[in-house]
C-alpha cells in the first residue's frame, strides 16, 4: 500500500492546463490483473507546471492508499487536469475538527448549555448525540438561554475589539464575520465591496429608512504572503474603508468595519463564538475543504456561501434553509470565464468598484491594480457576476436576523447538525478503514 500526496501550489488549474494544444498525457489501459493501487500509482506519476499553479504528485511506499483534506465539490477540479482518467483515486478521508477544543474550551457557556438540555456530558465524547438539540430547537426557554449565551460571547468580542483598535460597537448589531487567510479566490476583496455598497446606500437614505436598517459589525481577520501585493492592497483598502466609515456621523452605529491584525487560532477562540454570521465566499470550486466553516457551524454560527468546499456538505446536514447559499455552482464556473469580456458585472458593482477607482477611500493610485483585477474580462475570481447573487443572500440574512426566533431556532439546528464534521469520525474512519486498528477503552 502507499500514500499520494498531492500537492497544488496557489493558482487556479484553469490556468495551469497544457497551453499550445498539447495533450494531457494519457495512462496506459487498465489491465484487469493490476490492483487499484497500481494503477493509480502509473497514472499519477506527474508533474504539471502551468502559469498560475504547479501541480507535485509523490508516491510513498509506506504509508497508506489514502488522502484527506480536499472537499467533495473540488475534487475533481484538482484531479482531472493531470489525470486522463480519475476512474481510480485513493479513498478520501475527510478532514474535521474537534469539539471539545471548539466548544468545551473555546465556548465553555454553549458548552454547558448543550450537556443541560442533553441531560448528559456524553456527547462531549460521543458527538452524534449534539443532535438531540434539534429536539429542542423551537423551544422558548432554549432560545432565552441561547440568547444570553451568544450576548456575552459578543461582549467579550466586543471588548476585544476596542482594546485592539479602539472601535466601540454595539452589541445589538449583527457580528457578521470573515476570518481566513487573504487570498483573490477566497474573495475578501467581494465582502469589502459589499461593505462599501451598504456604506453607500447609508449614505443615500433618509432617517426614516435608516431606522429600518439592520446594525452591522463587519469584521475582517487574516494574514497575507509576504510577497503577495493583491492580498495586501485587500487588506490595505479594508482599514482605508474603516477609517472612512467609523468616523461618519451619518452612519454612527448601523455599519462599523473592523479588520483584526495578526490573527491566529488564539484570536479565532474568541472571535468565532462572538460571530452571528459568518462568511465564506470562495469561488465555486476553488476551497479545498474549509475547517473554518465547521468551527462557527459547531459554535452556532449562520453561514452565508458560495457551494464550495464543506459548505456543500454542511448544507446536506443542516439544510439549505438553514444557510444563505448565493453564486455560481461549480459546474458554471468553467462556462462564466469562458465568456471573457462579455461577461458583465451589475450596476451596484461597477458603482463600487469606481469609488475605489476615484479614490473615495484614499489611495487613488495605489488602489488602481487591485480596481484593474476586477475588470471585465479580469475577473478570474467572478467577483461581478456573483455580486448581485451576494446582496441578495445578504439581504436575506438582515431579514432573518430582525426575526430573532427564526434566527436562533437556525444558530440551534446548525450547531445540531454539526455531528458529522467532529474529527473522531474522521479518526475512526482511518482506524477502521485504512489503519485496520481496533480502538481501546480510554482509561481515565
Amino acid at each position: 500500500m502507499g500514500r499520494v500526496g498531492i500537492a497544488v501550489r496557489p493558482g487556479c488549474p484553469e490556468e495551469a492546463r497544457p497551453k499550445n494544444g498539447r495533450k494531457r498525457p494519457h495512462a496506459p489501459a487498465r489491465d484487469d490483473g493490476d490492483s487499484p493501487e497500481t494503477i493509480f500509482r502509473r497514472r499519477v506519476r506527474a508533474r504539471r507546471r502551468g502559469s498560475a499553479g504547479e501541480i507535485f504528485v509523490v508516491w510513498s511506499p509506506e504509508a497508506d492508499l489514502s488522502r484527506g483534506g480536499v472537499g467533495f465539490c473540488t475534487t475533481p477540479t484538482y484531479i482531472d487536469f493531470f489525470l486522463a482518467d480519475s476512474a481510480v483515486l485513493p479513498e478520501k478521508k475527510k478532514i474535521a475538527i474537534c469539539q471539545r477544543r471548539w466548544i468545551v474550551v473555546s465556548n465553555p457557556s454553549l458548552c454547558s448549555i448543550i450537556s443541560k438540555w442533553l441531560g448528559t456530558e456524553a456527547w462531549i465524547r460521543n458527538v452524534d448525540l449534539i443532535a438531540g438539540l434539534r429536539e429542542y430547537a423551537e423551544d422558548p426557554d432554549l432560545h432565552a438561554e441561547w440568547r444570553n449565551m451568544k450576548k456575552v460571547n459578543k461582549m467579550r468580542l466586543a471588548e476585544y475589539i476596542e482594546t485592539l483598535t479602539s472601535v466601540k460597537v454595539s452589541l445589538d448589531a449583527m457580528f457578521d464575520v470573515q476570518i481566513k487567510r487573504i487570498h483573490e479566490y477566497k474573495r475578501q476583496l467581494l465582502n469589502i465591496l459589499g461593505i462599501i455598497h451598504r456604506y453607500d446606500c447609508i449614505k443615500n437614505m433618509d432617517e426614516s429608512d435608516k431606522r429600518r436598517v439592520v446594525p452591522r459589525v463587519c469584521i475582517i481577520g487574516g494574514k497575507a504572503a509576504p510577497g503577495y501585493e493583491v492580498a495586501k492592497k485587500i487588506i490595505k483598502l479594508c482599514h482605508a474603508v474603516a477609517d472612512k466609515v467609523n468616523i461618519d456621523p451619518d452612519v454612527g452605529d448601523l455599519l462599523k468595519v473592523v479588520f483584526i491584525p495578526d490573527y491566529n487560532v488564539s484570536v479565532a477562540e474568541i472571535v468565532i463564538p462572538g460571530t452571528d454570521l459568518s462568511q465564506h465566499l470562495s469561488t465555486a470550486g476553488h476551497e479545498a475543504s474549509g475547517t473554518g466553516c465547521m468551527k462557527f457551524l459547531m459554535n452556532g454560527s449562520l453561514l452565508l456561501a458560495t457551494a464550495d468546499g464543506s459548505a456543500v456538505e454542511i448544507a446536506e446536514e443542516i439544510g439549505a434553509a438553514n444557510m444563505f447559499l448565493f453564486g455560481a455552482k461549480v459546474d458554471e464556473v468553467p462556462v462564466l470565464r469562458e465568456k471573457g469580456t462579455s461577461l458583465k458585472g451589475s450596476l451596484q458593482f461597477a458603482r463600487v468598484v469606481r469609488m475605489v477607482r476615484d479614490g473615495h477611500f484614499g489611495f487613488k493610485d495605489y488602489f488602481k491594480s487591485l480596481c484593474d483585477t476586477v475588470e471585465e474580462g479580469k475577473d478570474f475570481y467572478l467577483l461581478g457576476y456573483d455580486f448581485a447573487s451576494y446582496l441578495e443572500a445578504q439581504a436575506a440574512a438582515d431579514r432573518a436576523f430582525v426575526d430573532q426566533d427564526k434566527w436562533t431556532q437556525m444558530s440551534i439546528l446548525s450547531t445540531a447538525g454539526s455531528r458529522k464534521f467532529s474529527s473522531d469520525r474522521t479518526i475512526e474512519e482511518y482506524a477502521e478503514q485504512s489503519w485496520g486498528i481496533e480502538p481501546s477503552k480510554c482509561p481515565f
